[in-house]
């Protein structure tokens, strides 16, 4: 974070991150990093002990796609309080399943599947982490949506009540009502993230009656 005197060890945690598209997709490289240019501007920024702790920032890439993302700024004694109850992992990448979506099973007012995760894709995996990584979570959500929908994510929320663990068993459970999905992702019976995605058809919709 260029400009607020933050260091380049400190760890920042997303707790919160809306996405919408429109119609525009927007494609990926499986290698190396996105180009392109976005508008970033913080709509809000909490200061603890004079440094940057919470940020509210949005985002404009072109005409039509906007996110916004809560997060904070941890330092790395006050990440590792944070994480202190993690699994400890030794320096092994688990090459695992690379498919996100592993024996989906859907009806027509819901979907369920379990997470597949691979820990040498370079997409999502690319630097070491101790804990699922949230756009790994927020990509299977938009996976699972598509799949049950048949139609394209033009609109995603998602919220990360609690970090995610690696290597272990991680559920993907959704409710559909027409183009709009509310996913639960849960290890054991603990939520760790919450998605709602909409198809564009019923992102109009919404909009209109807004």
């Amino acid at each position: 974070m260029a400009g607020l005197g933050l260091g380049p060890t400190v760890n920042f945690v997303i707790s919160a991150l809306t996405l919408r598209t429109g119609d525009t997709t927007l494609t990926f490289p499986r290698f190396g990093a996105w180009e392109g240019t976005a508008v970033v501007s913080f709509s809000d920024i909490v200061y603890r002990k004079g440094l940057a702790s919470r940020f509210e920032v949005d985002y404009e890439i072109g005409d039509s796609v906007r996110a916004h993302i809560t997060a904070q700024a941890l330092s790395q004694s006050d990440y590792r309080a944070v994480r202190r109850n993690a699994h400890r992992l030794d320096e092994t990448i688990v090459e695992g399943e690379e498919a996100l979506l592993v024996d989906p099973v859907v009806t027509e007012n819901s979907a369920e599947a379990t997470l597949g995760v691979n820990e040498a894709d370079p997409f999502f995996f690319d630097h070491p982490v101790d804990h699922l990584p949230g756009m790994l979570l927020l990509q299977s959500a938009v996976a699972l949506h598509e799949l049950a929908t048949g139609s394209p994510v033009a609109s995603v929320s998602i919220t990360f009540p609690t970090f995610a663990e690696l290597r272990t068993p991680t559920r993907l459970r959704a409710t559909i009502d027409g183009g709009t999905s509310h996913i639960t992702i849960f290890q054991a019976q603990r939520a760790v993230a919450e998605v709602m995605a909409q198809s564009a058809a019923e992102l109009l919709t919404t909009c209109s009656h807004d």
